[in-house]
């Protein structure tokens, strides 16, 4: 591990004890706050810059999921206003014919997750569909937790492992090993398809095994749920329908403008969120009226507010810890001089190992596990194909190895396994980013290794 100075090897141990304490279910928080003071004051030696740097990490650590905050935010402002409205249940009927059960409702809930991802991407996509599933899930008896299971790992890690459509993550990739992402496709749909069906068939089957012994209230209700409003169906009907139709049109319009305008990721969750923030204040006025609406919709923006904070609050801390370990943040808060410990560590990984050939993809593996500890995934795809080309392999190989990495940075810190990464899922359906994090755990595991096989298979072939 040559070139590691006391400040990486702190850092390392900081990022150890963060994940032993999520194993043991223990709050991290407080690890994460001493682990940025430590880091910090031994790279500078100065008491006063430490505690500068741990309000500016947090800083920097919230600003990267701002945008998904204040989505995450407004749609659960919507979802509490459409219950205390009662349309909330009234909107789910139409999907109730295709309902049989858990099962179906899980695999129809991901495989339209999954269809949605592709065009815009998954935090937008959940931002948009969530709250829709959220009650044809309560009718069918899915609980809450695999309702959140099925949008995360169609969408964050099924569709944004992959991203056929827009092919921005295959890009960087590519981009990053001197190939283009065509370059990389011969080796990328079959890992890619490895990796899903093995993850998505080994969750469905611990869904059908769990959801036996759950309880009818684990059903999806969410956190933010409480007893609605009803008003009575002669008094509402006609708004209801006048509602219906105005969303309709609204959503439709996004989805229109997504799709033929290419618009994707932040771009379309602001879209998103702009469109709820205008349902949210016509269904106020629709349903209590000028003098009531404002009120209202002040109740309901905070309480969004206010639970969305209650999730992201503590994954802001762990946030920031890991973003001082990105260059690009750690520049900002520490100066242009300071390198990467997150890279730095990769980089002792690789050439530190010298291994055989066919064992290289578990050491990929590895590095793209290590560059997906921020929960973010994409800055290690800028350099997961430089580590592929590093290892001094034939073209075929690199790609191969490139592609895994893609698969490995995606799934793992993209994210469906490190809790600060599954938030917007979670917050949409009122469950802890622990739980789901820890429900993904075994069914990407099993992925992981079944892909890893594979990227071994292909190697020895070419």
């Amino acid at each position: 591990m040559l070139g590691l100075t006391t400040v990486h090897w702190i850092y390392l141990l900081f990022s150890i004890l963060i994940f032993v304490a999520l194993v043991r279910k223990r709050e991290i928080v407080l690890v994460g706050i001493a682990g940025i003071l430590a880091v910090v004051l031994v790279y500078t030696g100065s008491p006063v810059t430490a505690f500068q740097a741990l309000c500016s990490s947090i800083v920097a650590g919230f600003s990267e999921v701002l945008y998904i905050f204040i989505g995450i935010a407004l749609i659960l402002t919507m979802t509490l206003a459409m219950k205390e409205c009662g349309v909330d249940q009234a909107l789910s009927r139409p999907l109730d014919r295709i309902r049989t059960g858990p099962g179906r409702t899980f695999l129809i809930s991901g495989v339209i997750m999954f269809v949605v991802s592709l065009l815009i991407w998954p935090s937008p996509a959940v931002a948009l569909m969530g709250a829709f599933f959220i009650p044809l899930a309560q009718k069918a008896g899915l609980p809450a937790i695999y309702m959140a299971v099925a949008l995360n790992l169609f969408g964050h890690g099924a569709a944004l492992s992959g991203d056929f459509f827009i092919q921005g993550v295959p890009a960087v990739a590519a981009e990053s090993a001197g190939y283009t992402s065509s370059d990389l496709m011969p080796y990328l749909v079959p890992l890619w398809i490895t990796m899903t069906v093995i993850t998505i068939g080994m969750s469905f089957l611990l869904m059908k095994l769990d959801v036996r012994h759950m309880k009818k209230e684990d059903t999806v209700s969410g956190k933010n749920s409480h007893e609605c409003r009803m008003i009575s169906s002669d008094e509402t009907g006609k708004k209801r329908r006048i509602f219906f139709l105005v969303m309709g049109l609204l959503l439709m319009f996004d989805i229109v403008v997504v799709v033929t305008c290419d618009v994707s990721g932040d771009d379309a969750l602001t879209l998103i969120t702009g469109t709820v923030l205008v349902i949210s204040g016509i269904l106020c006025l629709l349903f209590f009226g000028m003098s009531r609406a404002a009120s209202k919709f002040i109740g309901f923006m905070t309480k969004g507010f206010g639970s969305a904070m209650e999730m992201f609050a503590p994954a802001v801390i762990i946030i920031a810890f890991f973003s001082i370990g990105n260059q690009e943040t750690a520049q900002q808060i520490l100066g242009e001089d300071v390198s990467g410990i997150l890279s730095d560590l990769v980089h002792a990984l690789v050439s530190g190992l010298h291994v055989p050939e066919l064992c290289l993809p578990v050491v990929q593996s590895m590095a793209g596990i290590l560059y997906s500890m921020d929960g973010s995934g994409f800055a290690g795809l800028t350099v997961i194909g430089e580590i592929a080309q590093s290892y001094h392999v034939s073209g075929e190989c690199a790609k191969i190895l490139t592609s895994l990495g893609q698969i490995v940075i995606i799934w793992v810190g993209g994210g469906t396994v490190i809790p600060w990464a599954v938030i917007p899922v979670s917050a949409i359906c009122g469950v802890s980013p622990r739980e789901l994090a820890k429900k993904n755990l075994i069914p990407v595991a099993c992925g992981l290794v079944g892909t890893i096989v594979g990227a071994v298979i292909l190697m020895a072939a070419v």
